[in-house]
């Protein structure tokens, strides 16, 4: 499995541009499992449902690279729990076990959205400490 650190739209590595000038996804064929996050329910069903621009600019950049089965595993709604709405680990449970299942091994997730902030502050202080 890979874990996207760098840029997936490469040219000659992930697309190339035939004769014609249309783009061709080099990885035909092969599957991709995308895992996101977000503070507010944005899934299907959800009031906010129309407004998850993340899905499909995700599967659009999926697509130019020739990857069309994309599995999501979504956190979304963690807000919720930062305002005590749900109990933390109960909700966050299913989400470690599907990440979990499509690893294929035990793991832990210790980096949620909901925690994205807290972790910059940490690191914009540890960088004050160095000038």
């Amino acid at each position: 499995p890979w874990t996207v650190t760098a840029p997936l739209v490469i040219p000659g590595r992930t697309y190339t541009i035939e004769e014609s000038g249309c783009k061709k996804g080099l990885l035909r064929g092969k599957k991709a499992t995308v895992i996101t996050t977000s503070g507010w329910l944005y899934r299907n069903g959800s009031q906010l449902a129309a407004c998850n621009y993340q899905e499909p600019l995700i599967r659009a950049i999926f697509a130019l690279i020739g990857v069309s089965s994309i599995d999501f595993v979504v956190a979304d709604g963690l807000a919720e729990i930062e305002r005590g709405k749900h109990e933390r680990e109960l909700y966050l449970r299913p989400i470690r076990e599907r990440v979990q299942r499509k690893a294929g091994a035990p793991m832990t997730i210790a980096f949620f959205a909901a925690q994205a902030e807290h972790i910059e502050h940490e690191h914009d202080d540890e960088h004050e400490h160095e000038e």
